[in-house]
């Protein structure tokens, strides 16, 4: 199942998810220029990743996982396009609206049923979240968005584990 609650970030936290948009667009940047430079995405390694780290200090303010994930997004976006390198543009930040966490570097946090909900992000903070129903199944994962009127909302996708029985033999 797919959800979708509006999320009300205190200033300090909107300026850390401002500029964690802001370091993910520059490592997606960087990495389409490794591409670019290589030709083909094979080449593009989550080492490239580990050497932007080395050599901009401020990356390992982000959680890891947003960094490498921009190197996923990279080759899906090369591979849905069927495109060269070198058609593919750089992302300019105020452009760059998600990001996305799987599976770990976030938790829903609720003192007691019926109370406030917030979501706390790894290296980010703790952000209230507008909870309208229930959330149902494990969560998969959380997509944090800016939309078009700065308005920050979270995704979650859930599932849940159905269990498979075995066909049983009559004897």
């Amino acid at each position: 199942m797919k959800y979708k609650f509006r999320l009300y970030p205190s200033e300090e936290i909107e300026k850390k998810l401002l500029w964690t948009f802001e370091q993910c667009c520059f490592v997606y940047n960087k990495l389409l220029g490794k591409l670019r430079m290589k030709k083909t995405i094979d080449n593009v390694r989550s080492r490239d990743v580990t050497d932007l780290k080395r050599y901009n200090k401020d990356l390992n303010e982000i959680y890891c996982s947003l960094l490498y994930g921009q190197q996923n997004y990279l080759y899906n976006n090369w591979k849905d396009a069927n495109k060269q390198a070198s058609d593919m543009k750089p992302k300019d930040p105020k452009d760059f609206r998600y990001l996305r966490f799987h599976t770990f570097g976030y938790k829903f946090r609720q003192k007691k049923p019926g109370g406030d909900v917030f979501l706390v992000l790894s290296k980010i903070g703790r952000i209230p979240v507008e909870v309208d129903q229930d959330i149902e199944g494990m969560i998969k994962k959380v997509v944090i968005e800016r939309d078009d009127s700065d308005q920050w909302f979270v995704s979650i996708v859930t599932g849940s584990y159905s269990p498979i029985s075995a066909k049983r033999r009559s004897n």
